[in-house]
């Protein structure tokens, strides 16, 4: 499910950016329209930035999970904790579509807890959770996948008191 409000860095209308998922409270996956090159802008972490809407400092971007092949429509990012019902605006530059064209964009969105992080807290602790687990692929995939075939979504953010 998408909770991205997005808009190019310079004003034009052509986002290359179908989707943004936070899978985790430190994972998120951007779905793009077209093929990016994985090449090393794509995997180059300094391309990409996210900082609070309302409020100081980054949230740092620590790696850009592999993918199989020389082109990916999709790219996971592994970043620092973010904090629940915060709005975070992800920003990108640098990528490259299979024509060679170079793709930057920035958008926002809010963290909100997901069916993976519920899932994941209840893993016993000697096993391996980290971004780049098979544990946590498997889990991110299911509750994906839960998403698409309309799951419940009781980790929407609730606004009280509107």
């Amino acid at each position: 499910m998408s909770l991205l409000l997005l808009f190019d860095k310079d004003g034009s209308s052509d986002v290359p950016v179908s989707d943004l998922d936070v899978l985790t409270r430190k994972t998120l996956r951007v779905a793009f329209t077209d093929e990016i090159v994985t090449n090393d802008s794509y995997f180059d972490v300094s391309n990409y930035s996210i900082t609070l809407v309302d409020g100081s400092g980054p949230v740092e971007v620590v790696s850009v999970l592999p993918v199989n092949g020389t082109s990916s429509l999709e790219l996971v990012l592994v970043t620092q904790p973010m904090t629940l019902g915060t709005t975070y605006q992800l920003t990108a530059n640098n990528l490259n579509d299979r024509n060679g064209a170079t793709i930057s964009f920035s958008g926002q969105y809010i963290y909100r807890d997901t069916k993976v992080d519920s899932a994941l807290r209840s893993v016993p602790k000697h096993f391996d959770k980290r971004a780049t687990s098979l544990i946590h692929s498997l889990l991110a995939a299911i509750g994906k996948q839960d998403d698409i075939i309309g799951g419940s979504r009781s980790d929407r953010l609730v606004v009280e008191g509107v």
